[in-house]
């Protein structure tokens, strides 16, 4: 993910969803100067809604004043920027092509329900399972956008946790 002006340095982390769907993760790992950042508090997971993409957090009306992605890194959070399905970053599928005319309304079938049952779980317990390697992690703050909130709810609603 490449935004003009935004100096930090990144990492992106693909997953699969259990039905096939390439989905990705972005992850703040260093400042403008490369120094690498030490979260002080726990992973946070941006989440986008159905109709926009990763790059609308960063938007902002007061060129001055940095993304929040940016303000939340530099606040302590170990930031990471979830991108679901159907996505410029994600349209790919691990069977399906979805360029092919009779694979193309199976790929485009899903909802922010599907969404929210597998990308966003998907998403969080890679998160947890990352995070294991260096220290103890069992929760992910997620904050969202739009239709992010309803998937979170889903996730949420049938969780195991």
């Amino acid at each position: 993910m490449s935004i003009e002006g935004i100096n930090f340095e990144w990492q992106s982390y693909p997953v699969t969803t259990s039905s096939g769907y390439e989905i990705v993760m972005f992850r703040i790992t260093a400042d403008p100067t490369g120094a690498p950042l030490v979260p002080t508090k726990g992973p946070l997971l941006l989440l986008h809604g159905m109709f926009s993409d990763p790059t609308d957090f960063f938007s902002r009306t007061d060129e001055t004043t940095p993304g929040l992605p940016i303000q939340l890194a530099q606040a302590g959070y170990d930031v990471w920027i979830g991108c679901t399905r159907g996505r410029e970053y994600t349209l790919n599928h691990a069977t399906m092509d979805r360029t092919l005319p009779e694979q193309k309304f199976e790929y485009w079938n899903f909802s922010f329900e599907d969404i929210g049952r597998e990308d966003v779980t998907t998403m969080v317990d890679s998160i947890i399972v990352m995070r294991n390697q260096k220290d103890e992690c069992q929760k992910v703050t997620i904050v969202t956008h739009s239709t992010g909130a309803n998937s979170t709810l889903v996730a949420a609603s049938t969780s195991a946790n």
